[in-house]
């Protein structure tokens, strides 16, 4: 869960800006002005929700959400808040950012199900939800060690989603086309994924290449984050300037993280 937090603070200044870079250091990445966006919010409270054996995310969301009030959420979530409904046009990659914690249940039915429900609950359109199912999905596929060629066959076979090594995705061409407003799932999911899988050697560079390309960056590094840190564990280092900054400004997600990582996580089940 870790991956996913990690890498929404680190993409949090720079979600729109004008910089887009590979080297940022990691004194400005974590610096006081960074800090968890609604992605990790949410992240939690579908962390909170599968804690407590729920599946009515909607009742997490909504208590997080009050939590973290003064949090700026995208516009289709902020729809659902005022009125209780999802937005006809919330085709975005909120859901996707905050489901891929479902991906650590054993049972891949399930993980597709509550994957569903868990966008279901702020979103009504298909894309929304079929980008929370596939990263989900893809954190499930990693943890059982599944190659990447196989992940992109399903990836295709049940989304339409076209990720490959080789041809789906140009990160120069990308960056200089300078795409800022763009938070759809269609386009940023299998984005995400394509860094988590080929463009990246652990979390660390996954969260750079992210950084790299610009964007809607917390989101889209929030989701290949937490993939690849299913591959490779985020360095300690990244771990605890992200943890220090939760500490200082939102104990209750730093609360849920640790709590989640004790029952999901067994990597992070000892102190040593």
């Amino acid at each position: 869960m870790i991956g996913g937090i990690i890498g929404d603070i680190a993409g949090s200044l720079l979600e729109g800006a004008q910089l887009r870079t590979y080297n940022l250091n990691e004194a400005k990445m974590f610096c006081a002005k960074a800090h968890p966006t609604d992605d990790s919010v949410l992240l939690a409270a579908t962390a909170h929700a599968m804690l407590d054996g729920s599946d009515d995310f909607g009742l997490y969301y909504q208590i997080y959400a009050e939590t973290f009030s003064d949090c700026k959420y995208g516009p289709s979530f902020s729809h659902w808040i005022r009125t209780g409904k999802p937005s006809d046009s919330s085709y975005t990659n909120g859901p996707a950012a905050r489901a891929g914690v479902i991906g650590y249940l054993d049972n891949e039915d399930e993980v597709l199900l509550l994957a569903k429900k868990s966008a279901e609950a702020t979103h009504s359109h298909q894309e929304a939800i079929d980008g929370a199912q596939a990263v989900a999905w893809c954190v499930w596929a990693m943890r059982k060690r599944i190659s990447a060629q196989e992940i992109c066959e399903e990836l295709y076979q049940k989304w339409n989603y076209y990720v490959d090594q080789t041809h789906s995705h140009n990160l120069v061409k990308m960056r200089s086309e300078a795409v800022t407003s763009d938070a759809s799932a269609v386009t940023t999911v299998p984005l995400a994924i394509f860094i988590a899988l080929y463009q990246s050697h652990n979390v660390e560079t996954a969260i750079r290449a992210c950084q790299f390309v610009g964007g809607d960056t917390d989101t889209l590094a929030c989701m290949s984050g937490l993939i690849k840190s299913q591959q490779y564990a985020p360095s300690p280092q990244w771990e605890h300037m992200s943890k220090q900054i939760l500490w200082r400004k939102a104990p209750r997600i730093l609360q849920t993280v640790q709590e989640f990582e004790m029952r999901f996580d067994d990597s992070k089940s000892l102190p040593f």
